[in-house]
This record gives C-alpha cells, sequence and structure tokens, in this order.
C-alpha cells in the first residue's frame, strides 16, 4: 500500500499515519489507496490553510476598500466537506482523528484530554 504520487510529504505522512492506524485497529482491509490518498490530501490542504487564516484572518480586504471571505477559508470549508465525505468510508470519526493526529491514548481520561485540548 502506497500513496498517491500527488501527495505532498506532509500529505504522505498523514496517509501513512491513517493506514498504519487502519492496521493497528483490524481495518487494514478496508483500506482503498486512492480514496485514503484524497483524504490524507484534503487534511493537508485543510492544515495549509487554517495556519494562513490562522495569521490573516478569514477576511480581506481589496483595493476598494471592500471585504471578501479569504480564499483559503473556503478552501478550508471544502477541504472540511471532503474530510466529512472520505473520513466515514474507512470508520474513521473525530475521536479517531484525534487518536491518530495526537498518538493513540492509554487510558480513557487521556483520550478525553486529548479531544479537549485540539
Amino acid at each position: 500500500m502506497k500513496p498517491e504520487s500527488y501527495l505532498t510529504e506532509e500529505g504522505k505522512r498523514i496517509f501513512t499515519m491513517i493506514a498504519e492506524y487502519l492496521e493497528r485497529q483490524n481495518r487494514g482491509d478496508a483500506i482503498n489507496t486512492f480514496e485514503l490518498s484524497m483524504l490524507a490530501n484534503s487534511f493537508d490542504m485543510y492544515a495549509k490553510a487554517a495556519k494562513i487564516v490562522k495569521k490573516d484572518g478569514y477576511q480581506q480586504m481589496n483595493k476598494n476598500g471592500v471585504l471578501f471571505v479569504s480564499p483559503n477559508y473556503t478552501v478550508m470549508k471544502t477541504e472540511y466537506t471532503n474530510i466529512l465525505k472520505h473520513a466515514p468510508k474507512f470508520g474513521i470519526n473525530p475521536v479517531d482523528v484525534s487518536k491518530i493526529l495526537r498518538g493513540e491514548p492509554k487510558k480513557q481520561e487521556d483520550l478525553l484530554d486529548a479531544v479537549l485540548k485540539r
């Protein structure tokens, strides 16, 4: 199993993290590498856009002084929709994402802390 070639290095890292998590959960047989690559790409694009929005805000002003929604905020909304669309195909829910991105907590209290800190 390998990620699609269009993924960035970060996208490949996310792909590997999710694939390894699914295999540890004995759900490796459900892995479709093409769709998992799409999911990893959406997580990657969302994170990149979110960093820019965090720094610059979700609104921008054009030369005439008119405010408009940042294109990066639009990317975030689009990729969020894509994540919601593709994650359930792998049985991934928000708690699973927390485990994948932060490392699997060993105790229930650690899981609660990990979810609350996101």
